[in-house]
């Protein structure tokens, strides 16, 4: 038995045995909601975007899983998802998560974009840097909000802490829905002298 479990492992969507590399069965994979995305570049000043998934079942299940209901398993799932569908390599110095305000990490007791970070670097060798960028504005959620007022809300809420001069950096999240927080975070980036941030989070929604 313990052999087993050594070998197999089930998948995430239906429970059927998989092999302990696989997250999904083959079936499963290929009714997940993709986005159709697979390549970016660094080719202009204006930032990439890659996501792999439509904000749909299951995967906003499964991200909601994780961020309310610390199902912290499930960010090894789709961050190996996201792994599987990325197609190109990178030509980024470091990932750097976005960042919670401190009041709502210490609520949640994790950063979500952390724990999905954390598998992707260390499956694709980039550099991890948790310390780079800060947010020092305690902001209201941005998905209770009316699209015509996040990008207010998040104005000016990020800094950075450490060098990031002719760097070529990857912004990584969770969601992204109008890009309000990215902008935001891309902005003080650029400012401290990034050469170039991308965008990849695991899925987009439709608004």
């Amino acid at each position: 038995m313990v052999a087993f479990f050594m070998l197999f492992s089930l998948c995430a969507c239906c429970g059927q045995v998989i092999s302990r590399q696989a997250v999904v069965c083959v079936a499963c994979y290929q009714d997940l909601p993709w986005s159709g995305l697979s390549s970016l570049s660094f080719a202009t000043k204006e930032p990439d975007l890659f996501y792999a998934f439509e904000y749909a079942p299951p995967i906003s299940h499964w991200i909601q899983a994780l961020k309310f209901g610390q199902s912290l398993y499930l960010a090894r799932v789709m961050a190996m998802l996201f792994i599987s569908r990325l197609g190109f390599d990178t030509q980024a110095d470091h990932i750097i998560p976005m960042p919670l305000h401190i009041t709502r990490l210490r609520e949640r007791g994790f950063n979500q974009a952390v724990e999905l970070a954390k598998h992707v670097s260390a499956h694709i060798h980039l550099p991890l840097q948790q310390k780079t960028l800060i947010r020092t504005k305690a902001t209201l959620a941005q998905a209770t909000l009316m699209a015509s007022v996040r990008k207010k809300n998040i104005k000016n809420a990020f800094k950075v802490c450490t060098n990031v001069a002719d760097r070529n950096i990857v912004l990584f999240d969770d969601v992204m829905t109008t890009g309000a927080t990215s902008q935001s975070a891309i902005k003080a980036l650029n400012k401290a002298g990034a050469r170039q941030v991308s965008i990849w989070c695991i899925a987009r929604t439709g608004s």
